[in-house]
């Protein structure tokens, strides 16, 4: 695991960038995604994964932070 995956302002980093990513148009989530991480892929591969999730579960339907919050919820169970 990831040593930034256990604190919590590295989460707050990826809820922050994913909420701002689900709410542009889809083609430009990627070049936001990149500028966002700044270099980091961990955390772009973080926010790229759970952008995939969220599209895969039809999450995009409902309100972004319920969105984010299922998400961050279901990674802490993980930990």
């Amino acid at each position: 695991m990831n040593e930034d995956a256990t604190n919590p302002a590295w989460w707050d980093r990826v809820r922050r960038i994913l909420e701002e990513a689900l709410e542009l148009p889809t083609d430009a989530r990627d070049a936001f995604i990149a500028r966002a991480t700044d270099g980091d892929s961990t955390l772009e591969r973080e926010v790229r994964t759970y952008l995939s999730a969220a599209e895969a579960d039809g999450l995009l339907d409902r309100a972004i932070d319920d969105v984010v919050a299922d998400l961050v919820e279901r990674e802490e169970e993980w930990i």
